[in-house]
Order: structure tokens, then C-alpha cells, then sequence
């Protein structure tokens, strides 16, 4: 492919997210890098996704288990 440039399998994988969740992005997400078309491949800037992800930090996931826990241990340290 072209430098620089990432096919939406690389851009999901290089984001963290599926490669649906790319394509809402794109659809929905103001500020979104909008992806190049080469026939019928989407083409997705790496600078582009880069700068967007600096301003849009990767939500954490918390496990359930792991904050029980923390709330247990709060309550039995007071």
C-alpha cells in the first residue's frame, strides 16, 4: 500500500477498535480523519488517526470484579 496510509483492518487494529467501530467513526464522529479511496480500498491516514486518537483518548474498560473489590477494600480499611 501507500506510506503512510493504513487498509481499515490496520486502522482498527492500530486504534484498538473493530473495524466496524472504524467505519461508525467515520460515519458519525466530527473530526474524524476521513479515509482515501483507491477503487474500492479504503485508505486511512496514519498522521490522521494519530492526531485524532491524541485528542481522544481510549476509553478504559473496568472489569466488575475489580471495582467490587476496590469497594470492598475501602470499606474495610475505614
Amino acid at each position: 500500500m501507500l506510506p503512510g496510509y493504513l487498509t481499515s483492518d490496520e486502522a482498527a487494529a492500530h486504534l484498538g477498535i473493530t473495524r466496524r467501530t472504524l467505519y461508525v467513526l467515520a460515519e458519525r464522529s466530527n473530526g474524524f480523519p476521513e479515509p482515501q479511496r483507491i477503487g474500492r480500498t479504503l485508505l486511512w491516514s496514519q498522521d490522521g488517526l494519530d492526531t485524532w486518537r491524541a485528542d481522544h483518548p481510549a476509553r478504559r474498560k473496568t472489569c466488575p470484579q475489580q471495582t467490587e473489590t476496590s469497594n470492598t477494600e475501602q470499606k474495610n480499611s475505614h
